[in-house]
């Protein structure tokens, strides 16, 4: 009942249900009135302690001494906290101060089944030859070449075989090497969140939508909805939900609690947020990563196009100054 009337994320039912291994802690086991949903990943969920004191300062000291650094141990760097209601991430940004945590809004969508089979329906649309459409099965993940997806999908669903089992995925193959893909990555509450990627080298060719297609259809078929969010500002992400047959339905705040504030700000602004040409965003975190450390004098360049872009010309020429400098003292030494 705490997460009624919120964000449906098959990835937090599927720990409730059991069929992810995650943990959840309450308040009270009896009637709680907070919970904490952790994946095992970098997602967390929360819900009804707002306003409760006691269980926030619980909260801190269980993120802090316990989920950060087996998140950690695990690879990962960051750990994402979905807040319900909404108004609670304000509170979190506050509790998690001393991490440096990062508010960013994220678009959530429904999925309209009319709309996705009036698109996707029979005859099932196929790539230009070479490509080829497949279901991911055996001889794709053992394959060395696609060792990333299969590393990725056994953190999932604890084993490749299992996925194998119960899971559901198809890719597109230009000879043997996969250039594109789609796959479930847990289930619940009647509905199933989804994975898509393609290589750089075959984007702009309609293969995330074909990909996505294929995994939906068969996840229709087995009784399950799709699920789908994203970055606000990730306007490919939010113009293929829409060929997928997803409506927008509005933002929510994702707090993000890095485990290594520089590494994890500098990356943000230079692989998602340059790329998505969110340049006062990129900007921001350029200037949140230097906060913690120097940077080097390309990543003072980046930062002082971002800021040109962003139409800050001023906070743009001092960067340019530092990468002057950084490189000046890179070529002195």
């Amino acid at each position: 009942p705490l997460f009624q009337g919120h964000l449906q994320d098959p990835m937090m039912h599927a720990v409730i249900e059991g069929t992810m291994k995650g943990k959840v802690w309450v308040d009270d086991m009896g009637t709680p009135s907070a919970a904490l949903v952790w994946t095992g990943r970098e997602c967390a969920y929360l819900a009804g302690g707002e306003e409760n004191g006691e269980f926030n300062q619980a909260l801190r000291q269980l993120v802090v001494e316990t989920i950060m650094p087996a998140a950690q141990a695990a690879g990962h760097e960051f750990l994402s906290l979905f807040s319900f209601p909404d108004s609670y991430a304000p509170t979190l940004e506050k509790l998690f101060g001393a991490q440096a945590p990062l508010r960013t809004p994220l678009s959530t969508f429904d999925f309209d089944e009319a709309t996705f089979l009036e698109r996707h329906g029979e005859p099932r649309a196929q790539p230009v030859a070479p490509l080829r459409l497949k279901h991911i099965g055996v001889e794709e993940l053992r394959n060395p070449e696609h060792a990333y997806l299969s590393a990725e999908i056994a953190s999932y669903w604890e084993s490749v075989e299992r996925f194998l089992d119960e899971g559901c995925g198809y890719c597109v193959l230009d000879g043997e090497g996969m250039v594109s893909w789609c796959y479930v990555q847990a289930y619940g509450h009647g509905a199933q969140t989804i994975d898509i990627w393609t290589a750089p080298s075959h984007r702009r060719q309609g293969l995330g939508t074909l990909v996505g297609a294929a995994v939906i259809e068969r996840s229709l078929r087995e009784g399950y909805k799709a699920f789908w969010i994203c970055d606000r500002e990730n306007a490919g992400s939010r113009k293929l939900a829409e060929r997928l047959g997803f409506a927008y339905a509005g933002d929510i705040s994702l707090v993000d609690i890095p485990f290594a504030p520089y590494r994890f700000y500098l990356e943000l602004a230079k692989a998602i947020f340059l790329p998505q040409g969110a340049h006062r965003q990129a900007a921001e975190a350029f200037d949140r990563a230097f906060s913690f450390g120097q940077g080097e004098a390309e990543d003072y360049s980046q930062a002082a196009e971002a800021w040109a872009l962003a139409g800050e010309p001023e906070r743009s020429l001092a960067y340019m100054q530092k990468s002057i400098e950084a490189q000046s003292y890179r070529d002195a030494t």
